[in-house]
């Protein structure tokens, strides 16, 4: 997670002189750091992009830690679904710290018959009705944020 990091001081904005690797220097390292250099502690930090993630985004340095720690504890250290939701999804920082998704499968059908497992036959067959399709069905899941279709596969929403 290669932050770039802009300080605000009086209203004008400065960018640290080096991209930060969230996962090597914690917060404290980082308000350290700037003591050391003759700043205050307390300066209000933005960061406004993930370079390893070709991400351009504003957030907090309390947001960027708190989808560091979401990555590190739900997700077994692996960005991917994290990034996809901030980048393909583009949810907030907030909604992609709320939400958790688990892998179903590279297959559409074993996706959607595993999902189905999970609904009352009678209402599923009333959505396939309303989808018209299979794939408006599948469609209308993704709509709905309860799967994400992405290049490793499908996942699905589970809070």
């Amino acid at each position: 997670m290669l932050a770039r990091i802009r300080l605000h001081k009086s209203g004008i904005g400065h960018w640290l002189p080096k991209v930060v690797e969230l996962f090597r220097f914690s917060e404290e390292d980082i308000r350290q750091r700037l003591v050391d250099v003759g700043l205050s502690y307390d300066e209000e930090l933005l960061v406004v992009g993930i370079d390893d993630w070709e991400l351009e985004k504003n957030m907090s340095l309390s947001e960027a830690y708190a989808l560091k720690t979401l990555i590190q504890q739900e997700y077994a250290g692996d960005e991917f679904v994290v990034v996809h939701l901030l980048k393909n999804c583009h949810l907030s920082v907030s909604d992609v710290i709320n939400r958790r998704y688990s892998f179903l499968s590279r297959d559409e059908e074993e996706a959607m018959i595993a999902l189905s497992r999970e609904y009352d036959s009678e209402i599923l067959m009333k959505m396939f009705y309303r989808a018209n399709n299979w794939v408006s069905l599948i469609v209308a899941f993704v709509d709905a944020g309860e799967i994400l279709n992405t290049s490793r596969g499908f996942f699905k929403k589970i809070s």
